[in-house]
Formats: C-alpha cells, sequence, structure tokens
C-alpha cells in the first residue's frame, strides 16, 4: 500500500476551513502557554503555515491547537486543515495523544549549538532558544588546547512565567574535573564574559 491508497483508506483531505468552524477538543491533555502560543505566531508570521491542523469530520480539533491559538491571534479567517474522516472516535483520542507524546525527544546541544551559531539573533529567537545558548556554543569553541566536547555538557534552562523568552539564561554543568579546570580557566581568561555562563558545577 502506497501513501495515496493509505490517505484514500482513511479518507483524508485538505481544505482550508474557517477558523470560527474549528471546535478546539475540550479535554486536551497537552498545554500551551502564552509564551508558546506567541512564539509559533512569530514563526507562522515569518515562514507561513507550514503543518496544517488536523481535524475529524465535524471539525473537531485533533491535531494543532497551539497552532489554532496562534491563527486566531494573528487575525487569520481560515487555515489548511486535514479532514480525518475514516477514524472511529476511539482512534481520534488515541492519535490526540500519539501525535503530542511521539514529538518528545531529547535534544543534540552540540549540533544545536552548531545550527545557531552563524544565525542572526531574530532567527535564533524564532527557534525557541535563548541568544546565550549560541553565545555559549561559540565561545566553547574558542577554548584553546583539546576541544571541548559538547557532548559532555549539559544544559539546565531557567524559565521565569514573567521573562518574554523561552530561555532567559542557561547554566553549563560538567561531569570531569579536567573539563572543569578547562572551562573555569577558560573565564578566567576571559573568553567567556558576563552571563555567558551562570554557574560552573
Amino acid at each position: 500500500m502506497d501513501i495515496k491508497e493509505l490517505n484514500e483508506k482513511l479518507k483524508m483531505k485538505i481544505e482550508y476551513v474557517m477558523t470560527g468552524l474549528i471546535r478546539p477538543y475540550e479535554k486536551n491533555a497537552k498545554l500551551h502557554t502564552e509564551q508558546q502560543i506567541n512564539l509559533v505566531a512569530e514563526n507562522i508570521k515569518r515562514f507561513g503555515f507550514t503543518q496544517p491542523l488536523v481535524c475529524d469530520k465535524e471539525n473537531s480539533l485533533i491535531i494543532g491547537h497551539c497552532r489554532l491559538a496562534s491563527a486566531l491571534k494573528l487575525g487569520f479567517k481560515e487555515v489548511p486543515v486535514v479532514i480525518m474522516e475514516g477514524l472511529t472516535s476511539d482512534e481520534v483520542k488515541a492519535l490526540r495523544i500519539a501525535d503530542n507524546k511521539s514529538n518528545e525527544s531529547a535534544w543534540e546541544m552540540s549540533l544545536v549549538y552548531d545550527e545557531l551559531k552563524d544565525l542572526g539573533n531574530d532567527l535564533i529567537c524564532l527557534s525557541g532558544f535563548d541568544d546565550s545558548i549560541a553565545m555559549v556554543g561559540n565561545k566553547l569553541g574558542g577554548v584553546e588546547g583539546d576541544d571541548v566536547d559538547l557532548d559532555r555538557t549539559g544544559v539546565i534552562t531557567l524559565m521565569p512565567p514573567e521573562s518574554p523568552r523561552l530561555i532567559e539564561k542557561a547554566i553549563l554543568y560538567v561531569d570531569d574535573i579536567e573539563l572543569y579546570n578547562k572551562l573555569k580557566q577558560a573565564v578566567l581568561d576571559g573568553k567567556f564574559i558576563g552571563n555567558d555562563l551562570i554557574s560552573l558545577l
């Protein structure tokens, strides 16, 4: 069975639907903060509506509650929606949970540093990471001597509710005394300044 046959079997179709006709699911278990909704809205403004919502045949929302809230904040009158007409009510419930749960995974932070390091601050902020993440990554790359293995470091994020950004500061931690001494010396040598690092543990 190919993807076309599968979609036909599930009676899937893509339409533009008026936002006022889409009904958010009142028992949606995935929580979205105003901060997250604002971030998604900024991404939609910059990159467009890259992921359609998913609704059942009665326009009850299955996937995309945050995107719908962002679209309403932007004043959109209609949005692209994948209509799933071939699912049972139990399958709809399972899909809601599965979509959110299957998106949970860890970050490979060394690759995040590498991807963000050359971007402008406006694009870094749209990624959901604070520019301090890229700054710390760049600083680490400038430490002399043996390369600092970014996979040996971790990032703890602080997200105070009053902060307008998803990540306000980053704390690097290491589990190796030699690496700790190396980073500490880098701080003393001025390779890290200000709040590049809050704490070296």
